[in-house]
């Protein structure tokens, strides 16, 4: 499946994938199972969130009173742009933004801290 490109605001980009669609064939149920993955890349406050998305659902092939049933699992995860290992996925998705009609902060603003990581609380100094 193609990535699908969606821009939500000036700054913020949505890019979903669809990562499998199967279905379950039982004896007297189907169980079609859906997977994606969404990624919103936020120039403006240098985040990306990810989103891990399975739908289940379980429906009689012969009728509607057989009984049916849908499950729906998310997960999510945001970091900050400072903390990616690498600069290329979010230079990749600023000019998406931009070719889609966004005005994301210049990406030299958003991209100079990738990869540096702030320094944490470290060990005490004896004076």
């Amino acid at each position: 499946m193609a990535d699908k490109y969606k821009k939500l605001n000036d700054y913020t980009l949505e890019v979903v994938q669809g990562l499998s669609a199967e279905e379950l064939n039982m004896t007297y149920y189907k169980s079609p199972s859906d997977y994606s993955l969404t990624r919103i890349f936020n120039f403006g406050a240098g985040q990306v969130t990810t989103l891990a998305r399975h739908s289940n659902s379980v429906s009689s092939h012969y009728s509607s009173n057989q009984g049916a049933g849908i499950a729906t699992s998310v997960q999510m995860h945001t970091e900050d742009f400072q903390n990616l290992p690498s600069t290329y996925e979010v230079e990749l998705m600023h000019k998406k933004l931009t070719e889609l009609g966004g005005k994301p902060p210049p990406l030299e603003t958003t991209i100079r801290a990738v990869g540096k990581k702030p320094a944490g609380l470290g060990t005490s100094k004896k004076q």
